[in-house]
């Protein structure tokens, strides 16, 4: 072999192994990816079991919710409700951050819980006119109003 050929065959070598590493580079990208996915995922997922963890462990906000579909509560389960509320929309609004950032699809914010019935309730629509203003993005306020308090099934909204 000549110096020529020997020279060639060391810059293949070379080439096959900056090759090798770029695919083995991308497959831990891509197990990494997996991984930070499936943790935004369980995170989505613990979310909405600590908010209906709340219902159901606290019979005081139970009470307070339906006394407040029903237009009778008093000022102490009004203030229970409005942060119920307003916890119940921080978890949403950082769901829908996580499909701003890429994070996270729709299809995955929504089948995790973030497709609550609350936000069909004539109580919780007469909150969201009083705070929407607490939420400062355009894109999280059109949201809100045009997804998660459609009159449309969560499987028919865009």
């Amino acid at each position: 072999m000549t110096r020529e050929q020997r020279k060639d065959m060391l810059e293949l070598i070379g080439i096959f192994s900056i090759v090798a590493s770029l695919v083995f580079v991308a497959l831990e990208i891509r197990q990494n990816t997996n991984a930070a996915h499936s943790a935004v995922i369980q995170s989505l997922t613990d979310q909405s079991i600590v908010m209906s963890a709340l219902v159901v462990e606290e019979p005081s906000l139970r009470e307070a919710l339906r006394a407040a579909r029903a237009g009778t509560e008093t000022a102490d389960q009004r203030t229970q409700v409005n942060v119920f509320y307003g916890l119940g929309l921080r978890v949403t609004q950082n769901r829908f951050m996580q499909v701003e950032l890429g994070v996270a699809n729709m299809d995955t914010i929504l089948g995790t819980g973030a497709d609550s019935r609350m936000y069909l309730s004539d109580d919780f629509q007469q909150w969201w006119e009083s705070n929407k203003g607490r939420f400062m993005s355009e894109e999280f306020l059109d949201f809100m109003e045009n997804v998660m308090m459609a009159e449309q099934p969560v499987n028919e909204r865009p």
